[in-house]
């Protein structure tokens, strides 16, 4: 008797293991979320309202023929999303050309 309950329990994780995180979000029927290369979510919601681009660190070690850069810090793009006065906006981070982070901003589009 206590094995189909068991079985319940296994399916019931494996069901919320697949579903998204509490970080992506919907655009339609597609799920935005860490990996994602731009192209794959402006198919899925449009052109973003804002692009912000934050260049490499870098820095320069010695001098002359014997320098070289260092780079400290990847670039990354920081796109924000305006759905509209119903919906969050939603802040995606791109470095080195995919979803590293989503957020919801906490305040609704216009």
């Amino acid at each position: 008797m206590k094995r189909p309950a068991l079985w319940w329990v296994a399916l019931a994780c494996v069901i919320a293991g697949q579903a998204a995180s509490a970080e992506d979000f919907y655009c339609g029927d597609k799920v935005i979320s860490t990996g994602m290369t731009p192209g794959e979510v402006v198919a899925a919601c449009g052109k973003p309202a804002d692009v912000h681009v934050n260049p490499p660190v870098r820095h320069r070690h010695g001098y002359g023929h014997d320098s070289f850069e260092e780079i400290i810090e990847p670039g990354s793009e920081v796109w924000t999303f305006n759905f509209g006065a119903t919906r969050l906006m939603e802040r995606v981070v791109f470095v080195g050309g995919v979803v590293t982070e989503t957020t919801a901003l906490g305040r609704y589009g216009y």
